[in-house]
Parts: C-alpha cells; structure tokens; sequence
C-alpha cells in the first residue's frame, strides 16, 4: 500500500518494494492518506479480510509470544504462545 503524498517512501521505493515481494500480493494506492496510512482503515481491512479468517467467536488471550528465526530463509520466523 503506497501513498502519492508520502514523502518518506517514494514510488520508486515502493515500486522495488513490490516487486520483489512475494505472492499473494497487490499493490493499492491510497490516494488521500499519509506515510502511516492514516484515515485507511476501511481499505486495508478489506484487502485483509482476504487473506485472514474471520475472527473466532472465543479468542485466547497469552501472557506473552516467543518468536525466532527459522533458519530457512530470509525473514522466516515462527511464532509460539
């Protein structure tokens, strides 16, 4: 998700940002927000809610995650409750 005002990343950035992620992935320009997509929040859930599952009715709270590395790749982590 990129923003045309955003003056920290511009589309450039954004552009090889893109292309180097994997699939699934889209690109959605959001025209009135900022860096930190401010006011976005209604694009970005429904972009979301293809990818993530409806919440459960119940949802265990943790007291706290582990997360490391996996060692299979760049960016690989696994995360435990």
């Amino acid at each position: 998700m990129h923003t045309p005002r955003d003056a920290i990343v511009g589309i450039d950035i954004a552009s090889k940002i893109f292309l180097a992620a994997q699939h699934p992935k889209s690109f959605v320009s959001l025209d009135d927000a900022d860096h930190l997509l401010s006011d976005a929040a209604g694009v970005i859930a429904a972009w979301a809610g293809k990818y993530i599952p409806a919440a459960a009715d119940e949802i265990d709270i943790v007291d706290h995650v582990n997360v490391r590395e996996t060692g299979q790749g760049k960016f690989q982590n696994i995360a435990t409750a």
